[in-house]
């Protein structure tokens, strides 16, 4: 995953805001990003202050096939910005499709709830 700076991810934030005053039907992301494979990036708000980024196979795809839940702002940002698709983002706490679970988004402590 590459490095993102502060910066970078106000400056996205800050773009997904304005998106969403200009069309907030048409805009229910915060930040959208075609990935070198194809496959679309979603960073959407959940409930409470949690992020979410899903990936769907094809921009006309609204079907998602991966969804990683995110607790710390500041990590989903980090992620959406800076992951490639390749294997797992960092920092995320719940994976929805296989159950498996980060506390505190740690990888060393990921266990599968059923």
């Amino acid at each position: 995953m590459r490095e993102v700076s502060s910066d970078e991810m106000t400056t996205a934030a800050a773009l997904g805001i304005l998106d969403r005053a200009v069309d907030p039907i048409g805009h229910w992301w915060l930040y959208k990003r075609v990935l070198g494979d194809g496959r679309v990036l979603y960073l959407q708000a959940m409930l409470g202050n949690n992020l979410r980024i899903s990936l769907s196979r094809h921009e006309h795809d609204m079907g998602f096939h991966s969804n990683y839940c995110f607790h710390d702002v500041r990590e989903a940002w980090r992620s959406a910005l800076g992951w490639d698709g390749e294997g797992d983002p960092e920092g995320w706490v719940r994976h929805i499709e296989t159950g498996r679970r980060r506390p505190d988004g740690d990888a060393e402590r990921e266990y599968v709830r059923p």
